[in-house]
C-alpha cells in the first residue's frame, strides 16, 4: 500500500524524520520528529503545505482518501534538488514491489567527512575568495522591477514562478563547449552573469552559484541538504568571447574547488545577500509534470530563498528546461524580459566575437527606444540662416556679439 511505502521511505532516510533541537546554545538534528502521514479529503489538497515548526518533524505526506493523489512536503533545511529525484526513484520501486535494502547514512557521513577537512584546503579557499570578492563595493544592485510600458503576450498575473522550454542547437553548443574547453555548467553561468550585467548597469556583478555538493562522497543516492552556496562576482567588461570564457570559466571551477568553504564567514566579510542564486544541474528537475490538474496546491509563495533563483536543466536530446523562482520584488513582464534576453544572448555567444556584438535588444525594445526618440516635428524656418535674421529683427537693439571692442 502507499502508507506501507511511505513507511519504508521513513525507515532508509533518517532525515525525512529529523527535527531541529538546541543544546548549551547549540542547535543539531535529532531524527526522531513524528511521521506525518495524513488521509484527507481532496480538497483539503490546496492548503496542504504550511510553515514548519523546526522542532517538530521537518517532512509531511498527504494521501487523498480516494488513493488519486499523494503530496510530499520538505523543509529545505533537510532536502534538496537531487533529494527529489531520489525520493521519486525509491518510491517508485517500493510500489512495484520491490525492497530498499539499505539505510541512508550519506548526511552522517558528510558531516564526518567536512570535520576532517585540512587547514591548508580552507586557507587556500579564504585566498581565493578574497581575490574575487574584494571588488563587492563596485557591484551595483539589481534594482526591484517596473512595469515596461509596452504590451507583450506574457501573462500579467504575477505567478512568481516561470517556466520556459529553452530551444538550443545542442551540436553547436556541443562544438563551442569542446573547442573552449568548458562544461555546460561554467558556459550557463557566463550567460547568466552577462545577462544580469546588462540589466543592472555594471560590468561587475554578484550572484551565488548554488552547487550540488555531492562531489566528494559517493552521496549520490542519498537524501539531505547537500548544496553549497557559492558568492561569485564576475566581471562582463568588452573582451573577446575566448578570454571572456576563460575568465568565468576559471572562477567557477576554483569557486567548486573550495565549496566547503563556509558561504556564511564569507557573506559576514563581505556583507553578501542570498537575492539572486543560479544553478545549472542537468537533472534536478526530470521528475518534475507540470500538467494541468484538477487541484493546485497553493504555494507559500512568501516563503522563496532569494528574490530570484534561476535553474537550467536538461529537457530532452534538443532541449534544455528554464525555471526562474522569484519574490515579489520582481514583476513577471521584468522577469520575462530578463529570460528573454538570457535565451537570446545563450545563442548569441556561441557565435560572437567579442561581448560587445552580443544583440539582446528584441523589437519590442526596439518600439520602445522609437518612442523616446520620436521628436520629429514641422521647423518654423527652412534653415539656420532664415532663423538668425528672423530673429535679428525681432530684437535690434540687443547686442549679438562683441569684438575689439565693437558691439554688433
Amino acid at each position: 500500500s502507499i502508507i506501507h511505502a511511505i513507511e519504508s521511505l521513513f525507515d532508509t532516510y533518517p532525515i525525512l524524520s529529523a527535527r531541529v533541537r538546541e543544546n548549551d546554545k547549540k542547535l543539531y538534528f535529532s531524527f526522531d520528529g513524528k511521521r506525518e502521514i495524513a488521509i484527507k479529503e481532496k480538497e483539503e489538497i490546496d492548503n496542504f503545505v504550511y510553515p514548519f515548526e523546526l522542532d517538530k518533524s521537518l517532512s509531511r505526506f498527504l494521501i487523498s482518501n480516494d488513493g488519486r493523489f499523494l503530496c510530499f512536503d520538505c523543509h529545505h533545511l533537510i532536502f534538496d534538488g537531487s533529494s527529489l529525484n531520489n525520493i521519486i526513484k525509491s518510491l517508485m520501486n517500493l510500489l512495484n514491489g520491490k525492497k530498499l535494502n539499505f539505510v541512508d547514512d550519506g548526511v552522517l557521513r558528510q558531516t564526518s567527512f567536512e570535520e576532517n577537512i585540512s587547514h591548508k584546503y580552507m586557507e587556500d579557499g579564504e585566498r581565493f575568495f578574497e581575490t574575487i570578492l574584494n571588488d563587492r563595493d563596485e557591484v551595483y544592485e539589481l534594482l526591484a522591477s517596473v512595469k515596461y510600458p509596452y504590451e507583450n503576450n506574457i501573462e500579467k498575473e504575477e505567478n512568481y514562478e516561470f517556466n520556459l522550454k529553452l530551444n538550443a542547437d545542442k551540436d553547436s553548443l556541443r562544438k563551442f563547449l569542446q573547442n573552449h574547453s568548458i562544461t555546460h555548467n561554467q558556459f550557463f553561468t557566463s550567460v547568466f552573469a552577462y545577462t544580469l550585467s546588462r540589466f543592472s548597469g555594471s560590468s561587475k556583478v554578484l550572484f551565488n552559484l548554488i552547487e550540488d555538493g555531492r562531489g566528494y562522497l559517493d552521496i549520490s543516492d542519498s537524501v539531505g541538504m547537500f548544496v553549497r552556496t557559492l558568492p561569485l562576482i564576475i566581471d562582463c567588461k568588452n573582451q573577446s568571447i575566448r578570454s571572456f570564457m576563460e575568465y568565468s570559466a576559471n572562477i567557477v571551477h576554483n569557486a567548486m574547488k573550495y565549496d566547503l568553504y563556509p558561504f556564511r564567514s564569507l557573506a559576514n566579510k563581505y556583507d553578501l545577500n542570498s537575492d539572486i542564486y543560479f544553478q545549472y544541474a542537468h537533472d534536478i528537475f526530470k521528475n518534475i509534470n507540470n500538467n494541468n490538474s484538477e487541484f493546485k496546491i497553493n504555494e507559500m509563495r512568501h516563503d522563496v530563498v532569494g528574490d530570484m533563483i534561476f535553474y537550467i536543466y536538461d529537457l530532452d536530446n534538443d532541449s534544455f528546461g528554464l525555471k526562474v523562482s522569484y519574490s515579489k520584488k520582481y514583476s513577471t513582464e521584468f522577469i520575462s524580459k530578463f529570460v528573454e534576453s538570457f535565451t537570446m544572448i545563450s545563442k548569441e555567444m556561441i557565435n560572437a566575437e567579442c561581448l560587445s556584438e552580443i544583440n539582446y535588444i528584441n523589437q519590442n525594445d526596439l518600439k520602445l527606444l522609437d518612442t523616446y526618440n520620436k521628436t520629429e516635428h514641422e521647423l518654423e524656418y527652412d534653415d539656420i540662416l532664415c532663423a538668425f535674421n528672423e530673429n535679428l529683427k525681432k530684437d535690434l537693439d540687443k547686442e549679438l556679439a562683441v569684438f575689439n571692442n565693437k558691439t554688433y
